[in-house]
Parts: C-alpha cells; sequence; structure tokens
C-alpha cells in the first residue's frame, strides 16, 4: 500500500513505521520522535490511519481519499465545505457508503475537548439534515 499522505515519504524514512508490532509500540515511538511537533505526530497518526483503513477488512473501505484529494463529487454529496474543516478524509465502504474521519493523535489519551471534535460533530449534523446519510 502507497500512502497518499504528502508527509508520507518524510515519516517513512525517518523510520517511524519500521517494524511496528503493536499500537503502544507504534504510539510511544511517535511521541518520542516527535515529542514538541503536534504537527509531525498527527501527520503519522493520519498515515497510520490511512494504513488501517486500507488493511482491515472489518471497516470495508473501498477507496480513500484525504483532505485536499476529495473529489468535488464525494464533497457535495456529503456537503462539505470546499476546505472540508473538521475532517482528515473520506472513505468509501464496500456498500458504496461515503465515510468522513477525523483523526486526532493522543498519547496517554486525554480526553479530547469540545472544540476539537465540534467541526467533524457540525458537519455530521448538516449531512444528516440534508437528508444524507
Amino acid at each position: 500500500m502507497t500512502s497518499k499522505h504528502s508527509q508520507a515519504p518524510v515519516l517513512i524514512s525517518q523510520g517511524v513505521f519500521d517494524s511496528v508490532k503493536t499500537f503502544s509500540e507504534f504510539e510511544q515511538r511517535v511521541s518520542a520522535l516527535f515529542d514538541t511537533n503536534t504537527k509531525a505526530q498527527g501527520d503519522a497518526f493520519e498515515i497510520f490511519v490511512e494504513a488501517y483503513l486500507a488493511t482491515q477488512p472489518i471497516l470495508q473501505c473501498q477507496e480513500t481519499w484525504l483532505v485536499g484529494d476529495i473529489p468535488v463529487d464525494v464533497r457535495e454529496s456529503l456537503n462539505l465545505p470546499n476546505d472540508a474543516t473538521g475532517i482528515d478524509g473520506v472513505y468509501r465502504s464496500t456498500l458504496n457508503n461515503l465515510i468522513p474521519y477525523q483523526v486526532k493523535f493522543r498519547s496517554n489519551r486525554p480526553a479530547l475537548g469540545f472544540n476539537e471534535v465540534a467541526p467533524l460533530r457540525i458537519l455530521a449534523n448538516v449531512t444528516a439534515h440534508s437528508g444524507l446519510s
């Protein structure tokens, strides 16, 4: 699987994903490598989620688009703004459902604040009220 994420070549060359056997190991590696760079932590986790979606049959992911590469027809059918604020990507399931997702990396699992999840909740609410599901 080749990642579509713009930072994938950099993070892969740094060995972030090399020989990772558990999520805990991945979490520790990302936390240690990017102790003060939360953007890099988020990028690494977005790449992880992209791979997870592509490799886990239970999610039934058929196709994935990252923000900036979401086709116009997909954005319009989900009633997403042009900049897709509040999401990190969309995937199409094998049942042809379009599922927007947002990724947040947190080591030690602190709770997410309202301001961090509000954009996705607002988009989900707009989509639900527009008759789309």
